[in-house]
């Protein structure tokens, strides 16, 4: 019998998602709070747009 590979939900209790682990620097907004991605004006004009936010 093949092992469940889903890594979101807990072994124990599949209706239960495991515990979301966060890397320092790194913060979720409040539910009140829209996600900001930052850019600039020189972003706006680039034809190609890149998918990764900056660094």
């Amino acid at each position: 019998m093949q092992k469940n590979q889903n890594i979101l939900l807990n072994e124990n209790n599949q209706k239960q998602l495991k515990k979301l682990i966060v890397p320092k620097g790194i913060s979720i907004p409040n539910e009140d709070q829209e996600y900001k991605i930052p850019y600039t004006e020189e972003d706006l004009k680039k034809e190609n747009n890149d998918i990764f936010p900056p660094v």
